[in-house]
């Protein structure tokens, strides 16, 4: 690739579905651009690292021995020591905490064309610990590919305004997400929209311009009654 990929943007699910298929095609046989993106997570490791590490400045605020008849002006010193060390602590800002993802980010391995809702759902349980659920999204969208990750599983679906993708895997972070209301269903802000149901954590992105909104509770309808009440428990489901 002539120019270099914006790897947080790939991560963070902020790039565009298109350039982010052929970014994940690209690495699956570029070498060079695998080791760009390992040196990409390497530096945001040692970023966070750092940042989390950074040490808090402690002050010796015990005066030293002085001769009885100096204690006055000794005790006097430390007050305004300790003044001082207050103020300046007060005006150091704080470390901005690094949040990692709210949803997994790890690139897709390998993708499966097809628009049979239960084709779909049986190539991803093949390949993944994911019970996967049959999602149609008849008269909504057309399934176009089945795909899966390291540690997640997902369809994509071409709608009237653009392309969307569900993802969907056994934990999350939502916990330190907003969260957005349609109708009667609430669903968490995560570059895109999230939810958990049926003891699964969902993700759903999509092109600039996709109502989310409105794919998400329709994803969540037909859901209901499609994902197995047996389902694994999953970290981060209430």
């Amino acid at each position: 690739m002539s120019q270099r990929p914006d790897w947080k943007a790939y991560e963070d699910g902020t790039m565009p579905i298109d350039q982010q298929q052929a970014l994940t095609a690209a690495l699956r046989d570029d070498e060079q651009l695998r080791r760009d993106y390992l040196a990409y997570q390497e530096y945001v490791q040692v970023l966070r690292k750092s940042v989390m590490a950074e040490p808090v400045p402690v002050f010796d605020l015990l005066p030293a021995p002085r001769p009885a008849i100096r204690r006055p002006f000794v005790l006097a010193g430390a007050a305004a020591f300790a003044a001082a060390a207050i103020f300046f602590a007060s005006q150091r800002p704080e470390p901005v905490p690094v949040v990692g993802p709210a949803f997994t980010t790890a690139p897709e391995i390998a993708r499966f064309s097809t628009g049979d809702a239960e084709k779909a759902a049986e190539w991803v349980s093949s390949r993944t610990h994911l019970k996967s659920p049959v999602l149609a999204m008849k008269g909504r969208a057309t399934l176009r590919a089945a795909a899966y990750g390291k540690d997640w599983g997902g369809y994509a679906f071409e709608c009237q305004e653009g392309k969307i993708l569900l993802r969907f895997a056994g934990q999350d972070q939502y916990s330190s997400c907003g969260t957005v209301t349609e109708g009667d269903l609430n669903f968490y802000e995560s570059n895109g929209l999230g939810w958990r149901q049926g003891g699964i954590s969902f993700h759903l992105g999509g092109d600039v311009g996709v109502p989310l909104k409105k794919y998400a509770v329709a994803i969540h309808r037909e859901l209901s009654g499609v994902i197995p009440p047996s389902a694994a428990n999953v970290r981060g489901v209430r």
